[in-house]
């Protein structure tokens, strides 16, 4: 749109005789919206500035009328909502210090999130996607960022710097080993919690930076056989 702009306004004052810059950027815009004004650059009887005008309607009306559209469908959509929510959150989150960060909030970051809360800290989310139970849990102590947790840049907005402490329950141990070492780079003194599958990952979970590492399955297994047990 801009391009439109500044081409239709440099070749009016180019062909045009004595005209200053804010008639050629006037014509310009008359021109594209097409709204009837009386023309303050007499095109009639000026081939150059008749093949100009007919070359910035034919290719100036595309460029507006696409403009207008994607400008509506981001307001109807609400992207603009979502983009002020997201900047209001990410400087929420900027002034945070001593908070907790539970990256993936699948099945075992949804039953992270509630122990925590219920004492009393402060959470930032980390998810790839908005999904309706992370839409749900949102209050004044749970903020989140969508992104993916092994990028340095989301644990940044995240406000990793200032947190104490990071839980990583993302799908697979190879995402869970990365993002621990991003975040052991970022924050060496942060308490890392990691979610591990594979008993053969401890040491490399270890290694990478982390402070603990819980494997469900075999605490899982572990309740049921001493529940059988008894």
């Amino acid at each position: 749109m801009f391009t439109v702009f500044a081409i239709g306004t440099f070749g009016y004052w180019y062909l045009s005789d004595g005209h200053t810059i804010l008639d050629c950027a006037y014509m310009t815009v008359i021109t594209l919206t097409t709204v009837g004004y009386s023309e303050v650059i007499a095109v009639d009887g000026n081939p150059k500035l008749q093949l100009f005008t007919i070359f910035l309607i034919s290719f100036g009306m595309g460029t507006v009328l696409y403009f207008v559209s994607s400008l509506m469908t981001f307001v109807v959509e609400g992207e603009m909502r979502d983009m002020l929510w997201s900047r209001k959150m990410e400087k929420n989150i900027s002034n945070l210090k001593g908070h907790f960060i539970l990256a993936g909030f699948g099945k075992t970051g949804a039953h992270v999130l509630p122990r925590l809360l219920e004492e009393g800290k402060q959470v930032v989310i980390i998810e790839t996607e908005i999904r309706s139970n992370l839409e749900d849990v949102v209050t004044n102590n749970t903020m989140y960022v969508l992104g993916d947790a092994t990028d340095d840049d989301i644990l940044e907005r995240a406000g990793i710097r200032n947190a104490c402490g990071i839980v990583f329950a993302l799908g697979n141990d190879k995402d869970n080993l990365f993002a621990t070492i991003t975040a052991r780079g970022l924050n060496p003194e942060i308490l890392i919690v990691v979610k591990g599958e594979d008993q053969s990952s401890r040491k490399k979970f270890l290694m990478a930076g982390a402070t603990k590492i819980v494997f469900p399955n075999e605490i899982g297994a572990a309740k049921m056989a001493l529940e059988v047990m008894k």
